[in-house]
């Protein structure tokens, strides 16, 4: 298997690194089951608050669970544990952001073409996940709470999905 551009090949007396895997070789059997929802379109109902479902990361292949907490514009959610945390900042490349990542979520036999920020903000209402508040997660037109408008940068990870799910 060649490896990704800009990474280097381990020498015998360097200790091996975990980098994450390119987009397009981790391939689900699901993954051209991935949907588009729109938010206000039946988005909001998928997974109820309080109701637990996955995030499938497409630049890592990892996934975690997660809780819903509540959102109006889309969807606030705390991970569900402390290695779905641990998971989650794995998924941010090591350090939380407001980034924009391309996730699918995995509720009831669905695949949703998603968006997911990774920085704890808010109120949270699980004490022993190592992560202090809620993340964002997005679908087809959903709004930022703050601004009542759609998120550009999500919006394309959300895009990037529905490329990455009919890749050959």
């Amino acid at each position: 298997t060649p490896l990704p551009t800009g990474t280097a090949a381990p020498t015998a007396t360097a200790a091996p690194t975990v980098t994450p895997a390119p987009t397009g070789v981790v391939t689900p059997s699901w993954r051209r089951q991935v949907e588009r929802v729109e938010w206000f379109n039946g988005g909001s109902k998928i997974v109820k608050r309080g109701g637990y479902a996955n995030i499938y990361d497409i630049d890592t292949g990892l996934t975690l669970r997660i809780k819903r907490k509540g959102g109006t514009n889309h969807m606030d959610v705390e991970p569900a544990s402390k290695k779905d945390t641990a998971t989650l900042k794995k998924i941010a490349g090591g350090a939380f952001s407001w980034k924009s990542h391309a996730v699918v979520l995995i509720k009831g036999g669905r695949y949703i073409a998603a968006a997911i920020n990774t920085q704890p903000h808010g109120e949270y209402t699980i004490k022993d996940n190592d992560f202090p508040g809620q993340f964002c997660l997005h679908m087809g037109g959903s709004r930022t709470h703050e601004t009542n408008k759609v998120n550009a940068e999500h919006q394309k990870s959300i895009e990037r999905v529905m490329k990455w799910s009919q890749a050959s």
